[in-house]
Formats: structure tokens, C-alpha cells, sequence
């Protein structure tokens, strides 16, 4: 660790926190099943189809 570099991760306000999301990525699964990809794809398109009018400014962002 290296006290002269910080770093600002989004949703994430305590050290419990960043500590736990970084313990999860080491334990989560690599690689996702086709089912995975499917509901995923499904779900993206259900959430883009409800979409409020005033965060349409989003759809730029679509594809990063």
C-alpha cells in the first residue's frame, strides 16, 4: 500500500466496504454461462426500454 496514492471508487464510503468488494472479486466466479449472457442481455434491454425521459442523456452512454 502506498499512503501517497488515493483513489475515489463510486458507492463505496467506508473501508469495510472497499474491503469486502475487493474480497468478492477474488471469490467471484470467472466467465459467465449462456444463461448468464441471455437474462443479462434481457435484463439491459428491459432497463433501457424503461428509461425515464429525464435520464435519456444516458443513452449515450450505451456503448462504452
Amino acid at each position: 500500500m502506498n499512503q501517497a496514492v488515493t483513489s475515489v471508487i463510486p458507492g463505496l464510503s467506508t473501508v469495510y466496504e472497499v474491503d469486502n468488494a475487493a474480497r468478492a472479486s477474488y471469490t467471484r466466479q470467472l466467465g459467465q454461462t449462456a444463461a448468464d449472457r441471455d437474462w443479462l442481455n434481457r435484463m439491459t434491454g428491459e432497463q433501457w426500454a424503461s428509461l425515464p425521459p429525464e435520464y435519456e442523456w444516458l443513452r449515450d452512454w450505451e456503448c462504452v
